[in-house]
């Protein structure tokens, strides 16, 4: 299972203010702005994440922080 740590969750925010349109995360029925530290530090069990984004660039950005995560 992937997990949030503080590491993970500034990456995500720093790429996501790189565009000006919203960015959000979302897990199962959760769904958070990435722009916002608290907001993605809530996301704890990053199985079956999902990044809806306009900016192909964020969104690849976002989806390699994730995957760098090791499995626990």
């Amino acid at each position: 299972m992937k997990t949030m740590n503080s590491r993970l969750a500034i990456d995500i925010v720093m790429a996501a203010q790189k565009t000006q349109k919203p960015v959000y995360i979302s897990t199962g029925q959760i769904r958070v702005d990435a722009k916002s530290i608290l907001g993605v530090m809530s996301l704890v069990d990053l199985k079956g994440v999902v990044v809806s984004d306009n900016d192909e660039a964020v969104w690849k950005e976002i989806m390699d922080a994730i995957e760098g995560v090791p499995n626990e």
